[in-house]
């Protein structure tokens, strides 16, 4: 019979296990932050520091021999420097953070064999902890960075358009739940026959030809109403959102959605994003007649006889109740942004 191991031993074996989960994920943190710290990204964002650097040098110069200020386009450029700098602080905060967390948890494991078991225990805790917040700051700096690889990354205006009313609003009422789920401010407005109704305002001076009817934009004073609704003779929505990263988060959502029904019937709807503010957006010519949402690659499916939604983009199914694809829609979106934010880091 196998002499069984005691419990200090016990003990001291599952703490030896879990620093050595902690000193792993530590150390794979940091490869991921160097290759981060040492890709094309941040480098450009060096480059880009440097470049400014120079012109504030140079103009200033000539300012200053002139006895001028600096022109109005030359200081909108430099208006970047601060934030830039601000970035790279952040990249090279979150480098340190990491860089600490790995030696610490090394030197735990390797270092401190002998110390009590007591001491152990907390200094573990501790370091469990320091880690959860490097990889967390390491997450929004992910988030910083990639919100610089557009150029208004915290508004978005996301288009809907389809011929099949229910479809139409089923999808508006996910989006415009899961951007106020977000925290952004969200404005709806409508291409719709039917009149203005009081306390809502129309865009467009002239009938606009969309999905073979003549339509205006009109804003939408209670969304949650109007979503609801389901007023007939609206062949699009728009939803205007304004928050952190609501443009990457949404500018994938762009192509043909498919709905489903419990008979395998198709209905389409076409999304587009963009950065157009409502009082200045037009309709799509291709999208003027009947018909115009034709079969193609689709971003995803709203299998509603199945509970299922399929995003071909993530390759993987959601499940969902019904037309309400407010959670699976959510989980999508979430997933898709956080998987091009780590993309950053390879």
């Amino acid at each position: 019979m196998q002499p069984q191991p005691k419990p200090k031993d016990r003990r001291e074996a599952a703490q030896r296990n879990g620093l050595l989960n902690t000193a792993q994920s530590s150390t794979d943190l940091r490869r991921r932050m160097q290759r981060l710290e040492h890709g094309a990204l941040a480098q450009g964002l060096r480059n880009q520091i440097w470049r400014l650097e120079e012109l504030e040098r140079r103009q200033k110069a000539k300012a200053k021999a002139r006895g001028r200020a600096l022109t109005p386009t030359v200081a909108q450029q430099l208006e970047r420097l601060p934030k830039l700098r601000h970035v790279v602080a952040q990249v090279e905060e979150t480098q340190q953070h990491i860089y600490s967390v790995e030696e610490r948890a090394l030197l735990q494991l390797y270092g401190n064999a002998h110390a009590p078991l007591s001491a152990a225990d907390a200094e573990t805790a501790a370091l469990e902890k320091a880690y959860t917040e490097a990889r967390e700051a390491f997450g929004e700096l992910l988030y910083t960075l990639l919100a610089w690889q557009y150029d208004a990354p915290h508004r978005v205006t996301l288009s809907l358009f389809s011929e099949n009313l229910s479809f139409l609003y089923a999808l508006a009422r996910a989006y415009y739940a899961h951007g106020v789920a977000c925290g952004y401010a969200v404005k709806c407005y409508q291409y719709t026959t039917q009149p203005a109704p009081k306390g809502e305002t129309r865009l467009t001076k002239e009938p606009v030809a969309l999905l073979g009817r003549a339509v205006h934009l009109q804003s939408v004073a209670v969304p949650e109403l109007s979503l609801e609704d389901e007023p007939e003779g609206t062949v699009g929505i728009l939803l205007r959102c304004e928050g952190k990263l609501a443009f990457p988060r949404f500018i994938r959502e762009g192509g043909l959605h498919l709905l489903k029904d419990a008979n395998e019937r198709a209905h389409r709807s076409f999304v587009l994003a963009t950065n157009d503010d409502a009082d200045k957006y037009e309709a799509p010519e291709f999208l003027a007649e009947r018909g115009s949402i034709t079969d193609g690659e689709s971003q995803r499916i709203y299998n509603t006889g199945k509970g299922l939604l399929e995003d071909k983009a993530l390759k993987k199914n959601y499940p969902c109740k019904g037309d309400d694809f407010t959670a699976a829609l959510g989980e999508a979106l979430n997933e898709q942004l956080k998987k091009e934010a780590e993309a950053l880091a390879g």
